[in-house]
């Protein structure tokens, strides 16, 4: 995935996030351990609810936390549903 997309996705759950320029790429050197290096700047301005809007850092982790638990939940469920499936699936004879 592009730095974009990734920036789009967060910004979903993340609305005050915001990259602040293009990337930049250097290319190897020795200074960087003969590595590529892309350096991104972001963003990330609170909802300004509880905290004031500077205190953004602490929207995001809010932010990703819930998004971990969501996306745990919609696993926990999908994997229920596939066990039922199978449940029903042995019972009726392989026909659901």
């Amino acid at each position: 995935a592009s730095i974009k997309d990734v920036v789009a996705e967060v910004q979903t759950y993340v609305p005050g996030y915001r990259l602040l320029n293009e990337p930049q790429f250097d290319e190897p050197s020795v200074v960087n351990g003969g590595q590529h290096l892309v350096t991104t700047f972001i963003e990330v301005e609170g909802a300004g609810d509880y905290l004031p809007p500077y205190a953004g850092n602490l929207d995001i982790m809010t932010a990703a936390a819930a998004k971990v638990g969501d996306e745990i939940a919609k696993d926990r469920v999908a994997a229920t549903s596939d066990e039922r499936l199978r449940e029903e699936q042995t019972i009726s004879g392989g026909h659901a």
